[in-house]
């Protein structure tokens, strides 16, 4: 099998080597990855908006000094778990993901450096710095190797 499009072709992916037990190996990685990944992305979602925004963040903050921030962390898990009950082809929610994600990272590390210059040391561009820029600077060939891949698989 060389194309996945759903959840059922990456179980049956597994055949070779699970055997019998593909499902049960597809659905316990399954299942775990999503124990893992909802509290991960929460968190990271509402320490993000969190520190935007200026709030007090934190989990060692009590609810009460850091209102905004838990209630932020418990949207963004709820609304990693309703997503289950949405008609959403997942292994295309994990692809439009990932190229958002390619999209807005560079951008929004170089708006952090500009705003402190937490890339440069002593006046300096450092090693961090170096490679920010040149993330930065080959956006624009992987947006274009993306596209160009878009157009060849339909």
């Amino acid at each position: 099998m060389t194309e996945i499009n759903s959840s059922t072709d990456a179980a049956k992916a597994l055949g070779p080597v699970a055997g019998k037990f593909a499902l049960m190996v597809f659905a316990t990685g399954i299942i775990g990855i999503g124990l893992l990944a909802v509290p991960i992305l929460a968190g990271s979602a509402a320490f993000a908006v969190g520190e935007a925004c200026r709030w007090p963040v934190g989990l060692e903050r009590q609810p009460k000094e850091a209102m905004a921030f838990y209630t932020t962390l418990a949207s963004a898990a709820m609304l990693g778990m309703a997503i289950i009950f949405m008609s959403i082809d997942p292994i295309r929610a994990l692809y439009w993901s990932a190229v958002t994600n390619g999209i807005c990272a560079v951008p929004v590390m170089v708006v952090m450096d500009a705003n402190d210059g937490a890339l440069r040391s002593h006046g300096r561009v450092s090693l961090a710095g170096l490679a920010a820029g040149l993330s930065f600077g080959s956006l624009p060939a992987r947006w274009s190797c993306l596209w160009l891949a878009s157009r060849s698989n339909g």
